[in-house]
């Protein structure tokens, strides 16, 4: 079936992938959740394990499955609900990484992006707009993000909702 192929062919490309990096000397780093939350990492983390794999979830659940040495790492992200800040924390308490979106604006043309705070919720905060390798990001810190809005900024900040917490 098309699920069958689609593997098949991601099998091919991430094989591809290792042997252009290896050629390269670098590591191979892949996201294969860049715009969907479906864990699609967690059935290639043992077969490709010369491969660091990074997601982002709003699942609690799969965010505490990397916790467990491997080489896939997930930044748990808060989406503003109560429950998420509750499993937030718990998850910061534990070593991950939480990305918490702020009203802060981006860096643009040059000029840098407006301060991040120092802590949320009593956990600190760095500028995770600074890479996006979240092996690097240091345990029990919250990953700060700059809300970005390619028009309407505050159309949008309002569209967001509570998933965008204010800077103090």
């Amino acid at each position: 079936g098309a699920g069958d192929l689609f593997d098949a062919l991601l099998d091919s490309e991430l094989s591809a992938f290792v042997k252009r990096c290896a050629h390269n000397g670098t590591r191979p780093v892949v996201r294969l959740d860049g715009g969907s939350d479906l864990g699609l990492a967690r059935q290639w983390v043992d077969h490709y394990d010369m491969i660091e794999f990074v997601d982002y979830t709003k699942s609690h659940k799969r965010a505490l499955d990397q916790l467990k040495p491997s080489n896939w790492t997930v930044c748990y992200s808060y989406d503003g609900s109560v429950e998420s800040a509750l499993k937030a924390k718990r998850f910061l308490s534990w070593g991950g990484t939480v990305a918490v979106v702020f009203d802060a604006t981006p860096a643009r043309k040059g000029r840098p992006g407006s301060p991040l705070p120092a802590t949320w919720c009593g956990f600190p905060v760095f500028d995770g707009d600074a890479h996006d390798y979240l092996p690097a990001d240091p345990s029990g810190h919250v990953r700060g993000l700059r809300f970005k809005a390619a028009k309407g900024r505050t159309g949008a900040l309002e569209a967001a909702g509570s998933f965008v917490e204010d800077v103090p």
